[in-house]
């Protein structure tokens, strides 16, 4: 790989365990560097990051608390800039990137006739499934995990937004983008594993219907940053944040109906519904 297109992974950590290996194990090959941030994890996922802090390339950023995904992206791409890196490739700690996945993006935006490429994203295995699209196309959003930017985006969009703490960070930045005419790809070529977290099997008469599962504090920062990005980003995508809305109110009816904590849920919705409202970010 060309030193003038050397990519710094951007890992996120926060109480992963040992899953966070394997994430790390399928990049020691495809980018000069690795530095994984720690959003103030337990002690037994602190002492792996250690443990793996002493191979060379790979480096380790402890921010002592949970700060949330935007401030660990942005102090992540700090330490990529200060090494002299291109390309940031921000990932969750369980995604697993395909061998090829890194040289994939990087063949695209080599031969690309769009001269301002600068965000690339992978195709999606989500739960060890198939992946459903293998076509390169233009995206309107993509997810946090297995996104690759060249670093001099920072300098013409700005920073994540830290103020979401969670949820709608890579929502918000892929909308910012397109704000500023720059098309978000994804690389039919570049495959990614990635998991959506515990999930909730629900039987309607012979139909089983698998969705993701969510806390309660969650579902506050689910519906508190979704109302933040339509206030925001209506006017710019309003069939994207149309169909995004139906989906809120559909998790509206399965937390109701089918989810065991559903008045804590349903109070943490309200709660976030209220801090909107109120213009309240941030951490909760």
């Amino acid at each position: 790989m060309a030193r003038n297109n050397a990519v710094c992974a951007v890992v996120i950590s926060f109480c992963g365990g040992r899953a966070i290996a394997l994430t790390i194990a399928a990049l020691r090959d495809q980018v000069e560097r690795i530095v994984v941030v720690d959003n103030g994890s337990d002690d037994e996922t602190l002492r792996l990051l250690r443990e793996l802090r002493q191979e060379r390339t790979i480096d380790l950023l402890e921010l002592g608390e949970n700060r949330g995904l935007g401030c660990a992206l942005n102090a992540g791409a700090r330490f990529a800039k200060n090494n002299n890196a291109r390309w940031i490739l921000t990932m969750d700690q369980d995604s697993i990137a395909d061998p090829e996945m890194v040289k994939a993006m990087l063949d695209f935006a080599e031969v690309s006739k769009d001269k301002k490429v600068i965000s690339l994203s992978p195709t999606l295995a989500i739960n060890n499934g198939n992946s459903a699209d293998s076509i390169t196309r233009k995206v309107r959003t993509a997810i946090t995990s297995g996104n690759m930017l060249k670093l001099e985006v920072f300098d013409i969009v700005g920073p994540f937004r830290e103020d979401y703490f969670i949820d709608a960070v890579d929502f918000e930045f892929c909308l910012r983008l397109r704000k500023y005419g720059i098309d978000v790809y994804r690389i039919g070529s570049a495959r990614l594993s990635h998991s959506l977290g515990e999930r909730l099997s629900i039987k309607i008469g012979l139909i089983v219907i698998t969705v993701s599962k969510h806390s309660p504090i969650r579902k506050y920062y689910i519906f508190r940053n979704h109302c933040y990005l339509v206030s925001e980003y209506f006017f710019d995508a309003p069939l994207f944040l149309l169909k995004k809305t139906v989906f809120e109110i559909l998790l509206i009816l399965q937390t109701i109906f089918f989810e065991e904590r559903r008045m804590e849920s349903i109070r943490m919705i309200a709660l976030g519904l209220t801090h909107f409202y109120k213009g309240i970010r941030g951490k909760l």
